[in-house]
């Protein structure tokens, strides 16, 4: 059997790690390894806290580790302490990516280190059938280097959090049942608590990066680049909903940002401008030495001329030369040039045009069942009721599912 390393990074946690490590003792397969990054920024001179003993992160910190310590488990632990005065990390590389990837390396640095990284964070729920899912996974999918699995936010029944992680959720659906639908290659959605791979692929791709957030957003899309990842496991993970602000995006900024601002600053994008997505792929991946008259030309036409709401012209005749030159699979080179990053950067773009010319459903008859109420999550979000909206959460995750399982039956 595959051996199991797992990591987690570890910030005013003492709240939740008890937890973590009870979820993790009931697993059925359990790992062998659990490593813990437990890090702070450090204080700066001017700071009036700087006595350790008057810090309350600090004590925070110094709490989590006594609980590790003192918790009986069924696995060894490994702890890297970054919170303690002299050991901590300038406020400029602080984050969950240096931290997760310190974890990390606490692991590959063992002797005999584990076959399959698995990446968890405290305030994450696992299911006692996580570790054994994914074992399985990788096992029936040789050729697959990382997986992020489902997840799946469970309400804390405060009207304000649902209704905000409802809104933020349903974007993050929305977004990857169009991106499948259209076969576009980052349809992931990044979850650092829900990430694993195995350690000859996180070593392979560079592992993961010193990004004070989004590290989990950059790392798959390496794994999508020049490997193999897998967004469909039977079982999935359930992610906190607590309101946060230790780091700069991602769930729990979005949450804290409140229902109405999630509205506007997370949009429901319009499903043709996915539908273009599909076509500038394509045919970047269909360039031959005959495409070259296309740039030859002074008015470019559509999927070309989209590529201009992103890229400026030298840039996009680079890129296009490059693909009709390379000798390597240019599917793949396609993937490094217009990655998931530049994908969403043309969703948002793309978004002012077609805000007002189509409705969620006209171009996608084929996405079926599309709630009715989605529209008004849209347009009238303060109108639709809580339990409307997990609903329609609901029937989206379904249709996710579906379409995960889909595309993980091809690899």
């Amino acid at each position: 059997m595959l051996s199991v390393g797992v990591a987690v990074p570890l910030f005013k946690e003492k709240d939740c790690i008890e937890s973590l490590l009870k979820c993790l003792s009931n697993q059925i397969v359990k790992p062998s390894l659990v490593a813990f990054c437990i890090n702070q920024p450090e204080i700066p001179v001017n700071c009036h806290v700087l006595d350790k003993n008057n810090d309350p992160d600090y004590l925070n910190n110094l709490n989590t580790e006594f609980i590790i310590r003192e918790t009986k488990t069924p696995f060894q632990i490994l702890i890297a302490d970054n919170y303690s005065p002299g050991k901590r990390w300038d406020r400029k590389l602080h984050g969950a990516g240096l931290a997760r990837k310190s974890a990390i390396n606490l692991l590959l640095q063992q002797s005999n280190p584990p076959d399959i990284l698995i990446f968890m964070d405290a305030d994450t729920f696992y299911p006692q059938n996580y570790i054994q899912s994914i074992l399985k996974n990788f096992t029936d999918k040789p050729s697959i280097d990382a997986i992020a699995a489902p997840y799946y936010h469970d309400l804390n029944n405060y009207d304000p959090i649902d209704r905000a992680i409802l809104r933020y959720e349903i974007h993050l659906r929305w977004i990857a049942i169009n991106s499948l639908q259209q076969s576009l290659p980052f349809s992931f959605t990044a979850f650092g608590s829900a990430i694993s791979c195995r350690t000859t692929s996180y070593l392979k791709f560079g592992g993961m990066s010193n990004n004070q957030a989004g590290e989990d957003f950059y790392f798959l899309q390496k794994i999508v680049k020049k490997g193999i990842l897998a967004t469909w496991n039977p079982i999935a993970v359930s992610p906190s909903t607590r309101l946060s602000n230790r780091v700069i995006f991602g769930t729990g900024p979005a949450l804290a940002s409140g229902a109405n601002k999630i509205s506007e600053q997370y949009p429901l994008f319009n499903p043709g401008s996915f539908i273009e997505l599909n076509s500038i792929y394509n045919f970047l991946g269909n360039l031959d030495q005959r495409s070259n008259q296309l740039l030859q030309q002074e008015s470019w036409t559509e999927p070309l001329s989209l590529l201009l709401l992103i890229l400026n012209k030298e840039k996009i005749v680079d890129i296009v030369t490059q693909i009709m030159n390379t000798k390597r699979p240019k599917q793949q080179l396609v993937k490094e040039k217009i990655d998931g990053l530049k994908s969403l950067q043309y969703l948002k773009t793309r978004e002012g045009f077609h805000n007002n010319t189509n409705d969620l459903y006209r171009s996608y008859e084929t996405i079926k069942p599309l709630p009715k109420s989605l529209q008004k999550v849209k347009n009238q979000f303060m109108s639709i009721s809580t339990n409307d909206l997990n609903r329609i959460r609901n029937i989206l995750y379904y249709l996710e599912l579906k379409l995960r399982f889909k595309e993980w039956q091809t690899l």
